[in-house]
């Protein structure tokens, strides 16, 4: 008999929340506790104990604008500790549900309510329901799942959305047998057996539903059609769409990549916001196909087509949505695949080992399950889908298909194994879907993307992933996973060799991790600094020649253990297994080494960041100084290239990125906007800024991000260069603004990206601020978003090691010849995030006024959006945003947010 089998849900549940005035129960304190007791029958509440409670001091304004207590609804409050013993007995021995429930029942245990009854933590629960999810916030789920509640952030409120939220969780925990038996065995090995029975025996599967998907047989391509039958006035996708418009800009971008395939040539694209430089690209590649009739080609000569972008997410945007509506609208029939580093799938075999372990712990047990039941529904094994966003680092790593336990252990013909079925499938395709980390390694390695038609999406950002992809992995766990095979290989040798493997083994990883804490001491006693790069001056120290001696003597060992590896006789069965196990580690030994003396070719540096215990951890970055021999083999081995992008220019010129990829014959297209920007947007640049390192610009900041906010009732982006300025802007503003009804979001302060984007498109009256990750990626169409507020030019970092190693490389002037390009490039990105459609209307206002001052402005001027240009004060910002918008629409943005705040 199993220890879950007694086990059976309780007849009733407590459901628990507490409101606190900061994050860090040693700092906070409780100012509302919900406790309410729910019959698991039925569902109905049997009782509750819901307590405001005094926090003995001044509630902020933050705090406030979170939870919607003020501090006149605790000042004669009780504490909590005067509530502790009526809890106690409450709660009872009951099993406890919450959402995030270590933070409750941690905060309580401080002030003075320790418990250890069982817990359902509805968050970790979602993440195994919902494995994809974009976030597992509480507000979120209950959104997603349309269910029904007021009073949100209130702790008795937030309890009843959990209790409904975990009835949601129950229907989706229904899975098959053999993941129910496994289910079993993983929740009693982590002392997790109370969750088991919400488990059942079933399916939850639900049938996905293509919207896009539509039979238009009259509309199907024919060998001889031509793209204006498709994408012109009267084409297929007018007559397909909704909403679809001719483009002429589409159209023209369409037909030089039409002329760039059939000539084989290489083309630079940039199509501006609106251009659809998708389908621009799309349906010339779609065309071509069917005229040539590719669906003959045989499997052995590889697929036709390959479209990389930067972003993972655009790849799955790519194969699930554009190209399945496109070629079910045009009826192509091609054989689509996407593919993706090896790195990014689940390994089977991996996670099967994992399970069945002696113990496990409570995080592992949850990230198991999560896995198990996510393969039920998608045996893609594609880690990319899933949100990790809570998972520990340290266990994802060991479950990724890596190359090296890979090709020992898991043979190619393996029809289980998720990465080597997604190659299978890119063999067989006549159109594949990649990205440019994986174009990088491909076409070093790969001869599975020789001699196609090459498209590169996002090709601003080309450079930078091909230089990412050449970084060395200097990692402890990357070391683990290189030595792991050298136990098993040396079983069959004398057992005197066999455990003097073992013990230098073990040394090695000892000794490596002493290695790491002398190179981070190094950086700590002498620099000023938390990333150093190392230069030859720094090398030719005295401290860092005592590095280097350590560092290099640890090398020294581990080719003493490598040389012990070479005298082993193997069996013929394990002598490839041998051969690469050796090749994997002199490469680590090598690539160490070459860390550690410089090399000329490479860029090395070191950085700290603080862990979770606030102790420096530290990086060793090795990557190439010059990414343009690692692009030439892909200029070189294929039939046609097309780099597009919505900014590849720099003043309406494409010598930046050609400089920096070494493309030198080429066709250059620019097709602006077709959008009016004169009467779309307005860009408001002000003239008596104080500068950014003056000390008062924060305030500065705040008082117009105030002024503007209020005008326009929110629909405000406040774009800004660090997370340090935007805790600074947020706690000068939260208070007024919601004294304004207006929310307001802030990256990593009021939730991750994806939960505050959405927060933003579905709140009116919200302001968001975020760092350079909002810059670009983000659509939100209609007045939604009708202020972009630029705080500063983005800069790079001055003391960018890239920047400057390319700087020195090339003895050229790194900011005006990099960085300044970089600068414009990312600007135009974020002015790109206004207009999205043809009926958007809004302002951008640029707040660094440098831009009028230094000699770089007039470059940043000329590269500019064809907007309505006015440059201004400081005092006739908001008069002139009045006029753009109009009083009456303003007046209606205004009565529009007072509805949303009463239907709040």
């Amino acid at each position: 008999m199993n220890k879950s089998d007694n086990i059976g849900l309780p007849k009733t549940v407590v459901g628990i929340d507490v409101e606190t005035t900061s994050l860090d129960p040693a700092t906070g304190k409780i100012i509302e506790i919900a406790a309410i007791r729910y019959d698991t029958k039925t569902g109905k509440v049997i009782n509750k104990y819901i307590k405001l409670c005094s926090s003995g001091l001044s509630l902020s304004p933050e705090i406030t604008a979170i939870t919607g207590i003020t501090n006149e609804m605790i000042s004669n409050k009780k504490p909590f500790n005067a509530h502790i013993n009526q809890l106690r007995e409450f709660i009872s021995d009951s099993i406890i549900f919450a959402h995030n429930a270590s933070f409750d029942i941690k905060y309580m245990a401080y002030h003075g309510l320790k418990l250890d009854n069982h817990v359902w933590d509805t968050f970790a629960l979602s993440s195994i329901a919902w494995p994809t999810a974009e976030s597992y916030n509480l507000g979120m789920l209950i959104q997603q799942n349309n269910i029904e509640v007021s009073g949100e952030h209130r702790a008795g409120a937030d309890v009843q959305m959990t209790w409904m939220l975990l009835q949601e969780i129950i229907k989706k925990l229904k899975v098959p047998k053999d993941v129910y038996n496994q289910t079993e065995n993983i929740l009693i090995k982590s002392n997790l057996a109370h969750y088991f029975p919400l488990f059942s025996i079933g399916t939850n599967s639900t049938h996905r539903i293509n919207k896009n998907k539509i039979s238009h047989k009259t509309n199907r391509i024919k060998s001889g059609d031509t793209l204006k039958k498709i994408l012109g006035p009267k084409g297929s996708l007018s007559k397909s769409i909704k909403g679809f418009q001719y483009r002429p800009q589409q159209y023209t971008m369409a037909m030089h990549v039409q002329k760039t395939i059939e000539n084989n040539d290489i083309s630079l694209i940039e199509a501006g916001t609106g251009v659809g430089k998708t389908y621009g690209y799309l349906i010339p590649l779609l065309l071509h196909y069917v005229n040539t009739d590719q669906s003959k080609t045989s499997p052995e000569s590889g697929h036709t087509y390959t479209i990389s972008t930067f972003t993972k997410h655009l790849q799955d945007q790519l194969h699930n949505e554009d190209i399945p509506a496109l070629t079910d609208i045009l009826g192509v029939d091609i054989k689509t695949a996407i593919l993706k580093g090896r790195r990014n799938y689940l390994c089977t075999n991996r996670l099967q080992q994992a399970i069945n372990r002696k113990s496990l712990k409570e995080d592992e047990a949850i990230l198991f399950i999560k896995l198990l039941i996510w393969m039920c529904h998608d045996n893609s094994g594609d880690l990319e889908k899933i949100n990790f966003s809570h998972q520990a680092d340290k266990y994802l790593y060991h479950l990724h298909a890596d190359s090296i336990s890979c090709r020992q252990k898991c043979s190619t013909d393996n029809p289980n194994c998720p990465y080597y079925k997604a190659r299978r499938a890119a063999s067989k395709a006549n159109l594949l879907i990649i990205n440019h980390s994986l174009l990088a390694q491909a076409y070093s390695d790969d001869s599975l993307f020789s001699s196609t038609n090459l498209v590169i999406d996002e090709a601003h950002r080309l450079e930078e992933a091909f230089r990412k992809a050449t970084q060395r992995d200097f990692s402890e766990h990357k070391l683990a996973d290189v030595i792991a095979p050298f136990a098993q290989l040396a079983k069959n040798a004398p057992d005197i060799t066999y455990k003097h493997i073992i013990k230098e083994t073990q040394l090695i990883i000892n000794e490596y991790q002493q290695v790491q804490t002398l190179l981070l001491a190094f950086i700590t006693v002498h620099m000023n600094s938390d990333t150093v790069r190392l230069t030859p001056p720094i090398r030719s120290t005295a401290s860092w020649k005592k590095v280097e001696e350590i560092a290099l003597s640890w090398q020294g060992r581990m080719q003493f253990l490598i040389g012990l590896l070479r005298g082993i006789t193997t069996a013929p069965s394990a002598k490839k297994s041998m051969e690469e196990a050796i090749s994997e580690a002199e490469k680590f030994s090598s690539n160490f080494k070459t860390f550690i003396i410089g090399d000329s070719e490479r860029i090395q540096w070191m950085d700290t960041y603080p862990s979770y215990n606030q102790q420096n951890k530290l990086e060793l970055v090795d990557i190439a100084l010059n990414v343009k021999a690692y692009l030439k083999p892909v200029f070189d081995g294929t039939r046609s290239i097309v780099l597009t992008s919505a900014t590849l220019t720099v003043e309406d010129k494409y010598d930046y990125i050609k400089t920096r990829t070494g493309i030198d014959q080429c066709n250059e297209i620019l097709l602006d906007t077709p959008f009016d920007y004169k009467k779309q947007m307005l860009i408001y640049i002000i003239d008596d800024a104080p500068h950014p390192s003056d000390k008062n610009f924060d305030d500065y900041i705040s008082t117009n991000i105030l002024s503007a906010s209020k005008l326009t009732s929110g629909k405000l982006l406040g774009l800004f260069t660090s997370h340090k300025m935007i805790k600074e802007i947020y706690n000068k503003i939260v208070s007024e603004l919601g004294e304004n009804n207006i929310k307001l979001l802030a990256q990593k302060m009021t939730g991750g990206r994806h939960n505050i984007i959405n927060k933003f498109k579905n709140t009116p009256s919200s302001v968001l601020l975020g760092t350079y990750s909002f810059w670009e990626g983000i659509d939100i169409p209609g007045s939604s978003l009708s202020l972009v507020l630029i705080a500063k030019l983005p800069f790079s970092n001055p003391h960018d090691p890239i920047i400057n190693a390319i700087s020195d490389h090339e003895k050229i002037n790194s900011f005006s010849q990099i960085n300044v390009p970089l600068m414009i490039l990312k600007l135009r990105q974020g002015i790109g995030r206004l207009i999205r459609r043809q009926n958007d209307h809004g302002a951008v206002v640029i707040f660094d006024s440098r831009i009028l001052k230094h000699e770089y402005g007039q470059r940043v001027l000329d590269s500019l959006p064809p907007a309505t240009i006015h440059i201004g004060s400081t005092q006739d910002l908001i008069p002139t945003l009045t006029n753009w918008f109009g009083i009456n629409q303003i007046k209606k943005w205004q009565k529009d947010g007072d509805k949303t705040v009463e239907k709040m």
